[in-house]
């Protein structure tokens, strides 16, 4: 399993509460509180509340701990509940540490012309761009966000960007990566946006580089500083009919040829 560290305080405390009774509607509340606290390691509610007003600590998730506390009650709940809930505390943060993320990457791209063809206002830009960064705190957005930490902690980070490792291939990867649950509950393969790669490796401390497109705009995709070689192999590990892929295996085939002396027309 994965880890996922977030800084969480006081201010938290009523989105935690708001999602577990969205996402467990059918607990008792004091059971809600209590296993919550068990999913961020405390003993007790009363003992996370007194920590978060006094000095904001920063917290792993205990997936198990949570479902144990909930089962022991006669509760059947999933690791999925409380990873989603600290996925969107680590996401806010995020947004307000990095306020041109969007689901789609950095910004929103280009002006958009409309079906009668003229071109969006700024207004309407704008309200694309918020639309977009709302969109990051939907349950969705806080499962891709999970998925692509799962695969980008396996990546070992490297001192720059590397041009080869954009945010947009590896985003593909991750769409493709299986992955459950200890319990068995199956988060991936789904499909992942731009934007939610990139808050994952910036929640792991992964750097990466902007760019401008030619009209001097935000690019949507930025380069990742992680190995190229482990990014490859898990490309044509997890996209076996992928271009990377293809080219890999073709490139097997003519070292054998060439091995056995047969000549191979270019």
């Amino acid at each position: 399993m994965f880890a996922l560290n977030i800084a969480i305080s006081g201010h938290h405390l009523e989105l935690m509460k708001n999602e577990l009774i969205r996402g467990l509607p059918q607990v008792k509340s004091s059971h809600r509180w209590e296993a919550l606290a068990r999913g961020f390691r405390f003993q007790t509610y009363a003992a996370m509340r007194a920590a978060l007003m006094a000095a904001p600590p920063t917290i792993g998730v205990d997936g198990a701990a949570f479902t144990n506390y909930l089962e022991a009650k006669g509760y059947c709940a999933s690791y999925r509940a409380i990873y989603r809930l600290a996925a969107k505390i680590a996401l806010c943060e995020i947004m307000a540490t990095t306020p041109k993320l969007t689901c789609w990457g950095i910004g929103v791209g280009e002006w958009r012309r409309g079906s009668d063809g003229t071109w969006e206002s700024a207004r309407e830009y704008e309200d694309r761009f918020n639309a977009s960064r709302r969109d990051l705190l939907h349950d969705s957005s806080a499962d891709q966000f999970l998925l692509s930490l799962a695969l980008l902690t396996h990546l070992p980070k490297t001192k720059t960007p590397r041009p080869g490792v954009g945010s947009y291939r590896v985003k593909h990867i991750v769409e493709n990566y299986p992955y459950s649950y200890p319990d068995s509950d199956l988060l991936g393969p789904i499909y992942v946006a731009n934007g939610l790669t990139i808050a994952a490796a910036i929640h792991l401390g992964i750097l990466y580089k902007t760019f401008k497109t030619e009209s001097g705009r935000d690019h949507l995709n930025v380069a990742l500083a992680v190995s190229q070689r482990v990014v490859d192999d898990l490309d044509c590990q997890f996209r076996p009919d992928g271009a990377r892929a293809q080219q890999r295996r073709r490139r097997q085939e003519l070292r054998i040829l060439r091995r056995n002396h047969v000549w191979v027309y270019p």
